[in-house]
């Protein structure tokens, strides 16, 4: 019996004096299938590789289309068994490497406040090349927000950047974009938090609002009559993207994973508060995406 073998397809011209070399070299061919001028199966011992390995590299170019023998399930185990653990060991370093914080992106007025922004990050333990999370940049955020000099807040992550947008707060109105009418909801959406230089809100924040409803209104109320003025303001707010996938395959946890991927590619560059799946169908499944999306008055 055979303990383990080595089936190769062999391709090359000459395959008498292949042969020839194998034997000489005290090579166990088990079984020789010829398909062709060019092409050949040749099966051996384990035992036997190097030597094969060695005649063939110059003048054959060979391939393993089969392993044999008592001992060949153990080998593809162990095979796949070290193949399993070098990507695992490949994803849990992606994993942590993403978990580290190199930089900070400074969007609206933050860079104005950067200094104020890295004692903050330093407070709350984030340093850089070291792990971070949301949790600790919603630290953040909780203590920016008891500047006054600051309004409109948001404080992501963002691979291995914490994204910091804020807004200084106004005494001049002017100098934001205005609207000389009221703003109705684009879509959909859940307000979660609005800041009105100019007029009045309508939504509050964390509520939920339909396509085409009063946001915000270009008035003021002067003892409850209406006097018209621009509107300027600042709202976050959370939106539904849907996006279906077909799969070639039954629908599992890769499928879905592939899925929340392209999802998230085709939505763009937007903060994901969280997703859900919905299948409909065997090889179709829709991703629902909450995210963060910001509006400007004017």
């Amino acid at each position: 019996m055979s303990f383990l073998t080595f089936t190769y397809l062999v391709t090359g011209r000459n395959q008498l004096i292949l042969i020839e070399k194998l034997q000489k070299a005290g090579v166990n061919l088990k079984k020789i299938e010829n398909i062709d001028a060019k092409r050949l199966k040749i099966t051996i011992d384990s035992k036997d590789r190097l030597k094969f390995f060695a005649i063939c590299k110059n003048s054959w170019y060979n391939r393993l289309v089969k392993v044999g023998g008592f001992f060949a399930p153990a080998y593809k185990l162990a095979k796949n068994f070290y193949l399993f653990i070098g990507i695992s060991l490949f994803f849990a370093i992606s994993i942590y490497a993403n978990t580290l914080y190199f930089q900070t992106q400074f969007e609206g007025d933050a860079l104005l406040f950067s200094k104020q922004i890295e004692s903050t990050f330093q407070q709350v333990g984030i340093r850089k090349f070291h792990p971070f999370t949301q949790a600790q940049l919603d630290s953040v955020k909780l203590i920016l927000e008891r500047d006054e000099k600051l309004s409109f807040i948001s404080v992501t992550k963002k691979g291995n950047s914490a994204v910091v947008y804020l807004k200084q707060s106004l005494t001049e109105p002017t100098t934001l974009p205005t609207l000389n009418s009221d703003f109705l909801a684009p879509e959909d959406m859940t307000v979660l938090k609005i800041t009105v230089y100019s007029g009045r809100a309508i939504a509050q924040p964390n509520t939920f609002v339909k396509k085409g409803e009063i946001v915000a209104k270009a008035s003021y109320l002067i003892k409850d009559s209406e006097v018209a003025c621009k509107l300027a303001f600042t709202m976050l707010s959370e939106c539904t993207f849907v996006y279906e996938y077909e799969s070639a395959y039954k629908i599992d946890d890769s499928v879905k994973n592939n899925a929340l991927t392209l999802a998230k590619v085709v939505l763009g560059d937007y903060t994901v508060r969280s997703y859900n799946f919905e299948i409909v169908g065997i090889k179709r499944v829709k991703v629902i995406l909450k995210y963060e999306k910001t509006f400007f008055g004017g």
